[in-house]
């Protein structure tokens, strides 16, 4: 397949680590076309992390849908940490939940696209297994996030995802890799009796 070559590129705007830009497009039959696309200036993860056969969510506002939903918790990869590092990293800071390096597995290690049509942007998608509270340690907002933790049973989690109660579309996708993660498993004592299909 002959695919369009990219001719320019001109950012419109790039603040709180995303940026809207520009690209035209040289298309196989020589004609032009222009594209406003979108992107993000680091690397995002987003962590499905178990403690005791609960799912560690985050019940969210977001400002672009103006919708309050559940998500998993998440954030963007700092120039002198590892994916690994940040997943850690994020889930105490969000969540007052700490992980042990050992138990972290990627899910994906190309990265999902968001939304290819018009984001230049993946994310990372990670599984956590037993997660431990650090009484310590208290989870923080930035300014402008409205979050509440949510301890959620996996099987609960489960009937939310096909009872169409998770409408974000990363945790939705992320969460079906970590569920089939925990049943191709040996040991799914954490999915025991979990009905997967009606």
């Amino acid at each position: 397949m002959k695919i369009p070559r990219c001719l320019g590129h001109e950012t419109i705007v790039k603040e709180y680590s995303k940026v809207a830009f520009r690209e035209t497009f040289e298309e196989p039959d020589g004609n032009l076309t222009t594209f406003l696309l979108f992107g993000a200036t680091k690397i995002p993860v987003v962590v499905f992390a178990l403690t005791d056969g609960h799912v560690i969510a985050l019940k969210q506002y977001r400002y672009g849908a103006n919708f309050i939903g559940f998500e998993l918790p998440g954030g963007v990869v700092e120039h002198d940490k590892s994916k690994e590092e940040t997943v850690m990293d994020e889930l105490q800071q969000e969540t007052g939940f700490i992980a042990d390096l050992s138990k972290i597995a990627s899910l994906h290690q190309h990265g999902i696209w968001f939304e290819p049509a018009a984001l230049r942007t993946r994310f990372f998608p990670y599984f956590v297994r037993d997660c431990k509270r650090d009484v310590t340690i208290h989870a923080n907002s930035e300014v402008g996030e409205h979050v509440q933790l949510e301890l959620i049973q996996i099987e609960e989690w489960y009937s939310m995802l096909r009872e169409g109660e998770i409408r974000d579309a990363k945790t939705y996708c992320i969460s079906l890799l970590a569920i089939q993660n925990l049943l191709d498993d040996e040991k799914k004592s954490a999915l025991k009796g979990l009905k997967l299909w009606p």
